[in-house]
């Protein structure tokens, strides 16, 4: 199907094309609760939907772009999200297209994960 090539395009492989050095991202990925945060994570670094079952970070090499992505799956945890969102590259926070949106919840989490970035 179209999903699955572009999935692996998008995803690559996990030899680096020139034998080149990556360059180390991480990527902590939280977001509202039920949006499947844990999942689509799981998603990009096992090509599933089920969660790993070591959680912690997982690696995704991107060797066309020269990058390693350590990914951190968090999803609602927000127990955990001081401790490693302000360490992080990238935050990405997830939220669940399907669900009817909820503004004020919406703003009160994403305001939650923007507090801990530096």
């Amino acid at each position: 199907s179209n999903f699955t090539f572009a999935n692996k395009f998008w995803m690559g492989s996990s030899q680096s094309a020139d034998g080149g050095d990556l360059k180390k991202v991480k990527v902590v990925v939280v977001g509202m609760p039920g949006s499947g945060a844990k999942s689509l994570a799981s998603r990009w670094t096992t090509d599933t939907m089920e969660k790993p079952s070591n959680p912690g970070w997982q690696s995704l090499e991107r060797p066309f772009e020269k990058m390693q992505l350590q990914i951190l799956a968090l999803g609602s945890a927000r127990g955990l999200w001081d401790e490693h969102i302000s360490a992080t590259d990238v935050l990405a926070f997830v939220v669940d297209g399907s669900d009817e949106f909820d503004e004020v919840a919406f703003t009160h989490s994403f305001s939650a994960a923007l507090a801990h970035l530096p």
